[in-house]
Order: structure tokens, then sequence, then C-alpha cells
């Protein structure tokens, strides 16, 4: 039952932490995909 608890805890933590990543990921995927397109926009403008 302890372990079990300790366990499912140990899960959640690591859950939540991968989540917190993936996010952190994404926004920054995501920043440097508009920084590139931007930088392209200005290149092809120039």
């Amino acid at each position: 039952m302890h372990a079990a608890w300790v366990r499912g805890s140990l899960f959640q933590r690591l859950y939540t932490l991968a989540l917190r990543w993936l996010g952190f990921g994404f926004v920054f995927a995501f920043a440097f995909a508009f920084f590139a397109f931007a930088f392209a926009l200005a290149s092809a403008i120039r």
C-alpha cells in the first residue's frame, strides 16, 4: 500500500515534470520558428 502510494507519487511527479518540459520545448520551438520566419521574410523583402 505504502510502496504503491510512493510509486504513484513519483510517477505523478515525473509526469508533471515531463509535461512542463514538453511545454517549454513547444514554446521554444514556436519562438524559434517565428524568428526564423521573420528573418526569412526580412531577407526576402530586402
